[in-house]
């Protein structure tokens, strides 16, 4: 019910799958290494900025590809 009254609520999903995702990078063996060399405060922010600026380009193409369908709708 939610997704249809507010449909722009996949993309709050979308943001905490991404955050998840970068969360789980950080902690990889492979890469501990390469995140051990960064500032901690850096190590911190990463992850949820990554996923901000992920999400932001996933809403702003969805909203352009609507305004799209609308604006050169054919009849």
């Amino acid at each position: 019910k939610i997704l249809e009254r507010w449909p722009d609520t996949v993309f709050l999903g979308s943001f905490v799958l991404f955050a998840v995702a970068m969360l789980m990078l950080i902690k990889e063996p492979l890469l501990a290494a390469w995140w051990a060399g960064l500032v901690p405060w850096a190590a911190a922010i990463v992850p949820w900025a990554f996923a901000l600026v992920v999400t932001a380009v996933q809403y702003n193409k969805a909203r352009l590809n609507l305004h799209k369908k609308f604006l050169f709708k054919t009849n």
